[in-house]
């Protein structure tokens, strides 16, 4: 369940702040499921309020909330809209909080009167030095921002000019676009409901390119670029574009993984190979069901069903001869009897928050050991790093090949887009195989399209094979492309 944290209700307001209460607004509009619980700003990941927690993930600020949430389960707020509606709205929003909301922080925190009625009240009888350095603060960011270095009367006048846009906006209307509040039901359905089916379709294009200086025979090369189908994913349409042209063939490997071998016929200076998928996913929120005890962070204990076919996945695999992964390990165990899942769940941030990204588009992936003693590295090597961690610890776990869709990509939000992407997953005892993307703190997220999974990383690489003769200078280049489906023109 999404956890939303607030101030707390406050002059017979549900907060005092307008953007929790925004957000509180919005989460009910979208008929999600969702509990709220007192917080303070220090606390919060943007030092402000307010933020959610949903899946272990902590969304700070009500915009980037309201995108989690449209784009995590599909809620579309504004979904009887034009373009152009929406570009009023947002216009609109925009006036209010990055103008409007400046104003009134200097009537109430700027004018002496209203802050001793209002403002002054947060401060909980605190003492008057505290309470004077505290308004300080604010009234150095809003002469920062630019309000606090006008007049009172300016400042008014500035308001009442965003009042009457903002009237003339609305008009006679009962809202801003439209008879009616938007947001009332997910995209493509008549129903405010949280259906963890709600379904995105998706187009994904990946692009493989060798090049050589001289002409090379090719010998069979193994593709894995064709998710499996499964309930939460379902692949609409598949197509590979090959050059040279050969024979193609399909099997499935030991893992069940989905295979293409590919043999291309006679010489060439050039391999390319594209992909081009539709698929339809359908996300499953991380459900916190307990655990069959002991359900601890160590040891995690499974049926010996279970136990017999994930033997080869609890087993690590990389060397640590100098303790480095060993020692790092005993520093996110804090207590053996916390609870299991909120251990992976914290593991999973701890990696996102203190290790640095650093995109690596070729080249095996690091030693856990190394990707440890030098606190960075790419999503292959923070996916590999989490899985021998807890393997150590007894837990099964996999390394995850596959694609990542997010819009928030631009914003620097979401690493590891744009190219194949790499995750872990783990078996719990009653949760089965369950995701955990350590480059983005995701779980269980409708953002990780898997293809492959594998014991190690040596295993899943997109396309592998071998040249026959001296090409020479070589080059290869990768391209992803992951977007809505009818973003996209129709294949010729």
């Amino acid at each position: 369940m999404i956890i939303l944290y607030t101030f707390g209700s406050l002059w017979r307001l549900p907060d005092p702040s307008p953007f929790v209460m925004k957000t509180e607004v919005q989460l009910k509009m979208s008929g999600l499921p969702f509990t709220t619980r007192k917080s303070r700003p220090p606390e919060a990941p943007k030092g402000k309020l307010p933020y959610i927690e949903d899946q272990g993930v902590l969304i700070g600020d009500s915009t980037f909330i309201r995108e989690h949430l449209e784009r995590r389960y599909g809620v579309d707020l504004d979904v009887d809209l034009s373009p152009r509606q929406r570009a009023i709205a947002w216009t609109a929003e925009r006036l209010v909080e990055d103008h409007l909301y400046w104003a009134t922080i200097y009537a109430r925190w700027g004018v002496r009167e209203n802050f001793d009625k209002g403002p002054a009240i947060f401060f909980g009888g605190a003492p008057p030095e505290v309470v004077e350095a505290g308004r300080a603060r604010v009234l150095e960011n809003l002469h920062g921002q630019g309000f606090g270095r006008h007049s009172l009367a300016e400042v008014g006048a500035l308001a009442g000019r965003s009042f009457a846009a903002l009237s003339e906006l609305i008009g006679d209307g009962p809202y801003l676009s439209g008879a009616a509040m938007c947001g009332l039901r997910l995209r493509g359905t008549d129903r405010a409901t949280t259906c963890s089916g709600a379904m995105a379709r998706l187009s994904i294009r990946h692009e493989t390119l060798y090049t050589y200086e001289r002409p090379v025979r090719f010998a069979a090369h193994r593709l894995l670029v064709r998710p499996r189908d499964s309930h939460a994913t379902r692949v609409v349409d598949a197509h590979l574009t090959l050059s040279p042209p050969g024979e193609t063939h399909w099997l499935y490997d030991a893992m069940a993984n989905s295979v293409c071998i590919f043999e291309p016929n006679g010489e060439s200076r050039s391999l390319s190979i594209v992909s081009d998928l539709t698929i339809e996913r359908f996300p499953a929120p991380l459900l916190r069901r307990s655990i069959a005890d002991p359900q601890t962070v160590t040891p995690i204990v499974y049926a010996p069903a279970d136990r017999a076919v994930l033997a080869p996945f609890i087993d690590p695999v990389s060397e640590d001869a100098e303790g480095h992964l060993l020692a790092w390990l005993r520093d996110q165990v804090s207590s053996t009897r916390e609870p299991a899942l909120d251990f992976l769940l914290r593991m999973n941030r701890t990696i996102r928050a203190n290790f640095e990204y650093i995109a690596r588009d070729h080249g095996a992936a690091q030693e856990p050991s190394h990707t440890v003693s030098v606190e960075s590295g790419t999503c292959r090597d923070f996916a590999w790093l989490m899985v021998e961690a807890l393997r150590r610890l007894g837990y099964a776990a996999r390394f995850v090949t596959g694609y990542l869709y997010s819009p928030a990509t631009q914003t620097g939000a979401v690493r590891g887009a744009g190219a194949t992407h790499a995750w872990c997953e783990v078996f719990l005892p009653e949760l089965g195989w369950t995701e955990f993307d350590p480059t983005n703190a995701l779980a269980e997220s409708a953002d990780l399209i898997p293809v492959a999974v594998t014991r190690t990383p040596a295993e899943a690489a997109p396309v592998s094979g071998a040249i026959y003769g001296d090409g020479g200078q070589s080059d290869m280049r990768v391209h992803v492309d992951v977007r809505p489906a009818e973003s996209l023109p129709a294949a010729a």
